[in-house]
């Protein structure tokens, strides 16, 4: 099994590299090169497969997810930045940046650190590609078989978890190897055209790939507006020279809270305040300087920033009435940002003669992209 694992890393691996010479010689040179180092890590996963394999070291959850984190992050990290020279679409960068925040406020909090990483690995690889279907991107293809590996591998780390399911990443393996070589395929329409599609979609299909969608953005905004929260109370605490701890579930309270141990009751106080308004702060500041989706995206930051405050709130002995008032609140924003974003993404059809210029600009592009490669060829 860890041997067919190790195929499986290697192949990837190999399907990344073709993907960077035929990128690079595409003239996708930026995009080709961060897939090339990708594939780094593919070759490294598949050599720690074989020594577990070989018994060369000893296989261990804890070891397994550790090493998984520390591969996934950067890897994930450099995809969102390859799609964005490949797209320039700018939504991909601003993943990036969410995504270094999640990540510097998780890192204060080493306890969730490891599981927290992979997770938001594999949700932001999720929200990425279904932003490209969405988009009707043409390499959308490739992108049902990233969500279908990232789901299939979010199981099977909690499979491994709880119910002691030995480690078969082959299973969401080979879907990433049919996502790669889709992606290998699909470069070469990238480099011929990028044609103006006009086919209607079924409502149905176009509804669940939104819904997909926004449920995922919704993950992934959690965990990042839960790394914000956090990263107010650590610096805060650090200092006030007092010890915080998240605490993500415990069986009697629903919401998210930190504890907090300080011998001064007033720089308790401060240091709950501080985290409770960090992400409200982030969210107003994506508001006033981003464009349309940072200031939805800071709609939704602000609304789950006060979701979260429950907990904290409750320790500061807040009525039970103000706490209410303020849900609602950020139930209004959390409606006013997933409303605007379903305006952003659920768009009409531009008008026929808008179309047939677009239509005939691509048909110029696309004899301009052919006489490049037959000159290339030459």
């Amino acid at each position: 099994m860890l041997l067919i694992n190790a195929l499986t890393f290697f192949i990837v691996a190999v399907l990344c590299f073709l993907i960077y010479r035929k990128a690079s010689r595409l003239g996708m040179r930026l995009f080709g090169i961060l897939i090339g180092f990708i594939s780094v890590f593919y070759i490294a996963s598949g050599i720690l497969n074989m020594l577990w394999f070989f018994e060369v070291i000893k296989w261990g959850i804890l070891d397994a997810i550790i090493v998984g984190s520390a591969f996934k992050m950067p890897v994930s990290a450099m995809l969102l930045v390859a799609f964005y020279f490949l797209t320039k679409d700018k939504k991909f960068f601003i993943f990036f940046i969410v995504f270094l925040v999640a990540l510097f406020g998780f890192g204060m909090q080493p306890v969730n650190f490891f599981v927290t990483l992979v997770l938001l690995s594999y949700i932001l690889v999720i929200l990425s590609a279904s932003h490209m279907i969405l988009s009707k991107n043409y390499l959308r293809e490739a992108c049902y078989y990233a969500i279908a590996y990232s789901i299939l591998s979010i199981a099977l780390i909690f499979l491994i978890f709880f119910k002691n399911v030995p480690p078969i990443w082959f299973i969401p393996n080979s879907m990433l190897c049919i996502a790669y070589y889709k992606l290998f395929t699909g470069l070469e329409k990238s480099a011929e055209t990028k044609k103006v599609e006009k086919k209607k979609e079924n409502l149905f299909w176009v509804s669940i790939k939104y819904l997909v969608f926004i449920i995922t953005l919704m993950a992934f905004l959690f965990l990042s507006t839960l790394a914000i929260h956090e990263i107010g109370h650590a610096v805060m605490a650090s200092i006030a020279g007092c010890e915080s701890k998240a605490v993500l579930y415990e069986a009697k309270i629903l919401n998210p809270f930190t504890e907090i141990h300080c011998a001064n009751e007033n720089s308790r106080v401060i240091i709950l305040l501080s985290g409770m308004l960090t992400p409200i702060v982030f969210g107003i500041l994506m508001i006033l300087t981003g464009g349309r989706f940072v200031r939805n995206m800071g709609l939704l930051i602000i609304s789950l920033g006060i979701f979260m405050t429950t907990g904290d709130l409750a320790q500061l002995n807040v009525s039970m009435n103000y706490v209410i008032l303020l849900n609602v609140f950020a139930s209004v924003f959390m409606v006013l940002g997933i409303t605007k974003f379903s305006v952003v993404y659920i768009r009409k059809l531009p008008p026929e003669e808008e179309g047939k210029k677009e239509i005939k600009k691509a048909q110029e592009q696309e004899k301009s992209a052919k006489k490049k490669i037959i000159n290339h060829m030459k």
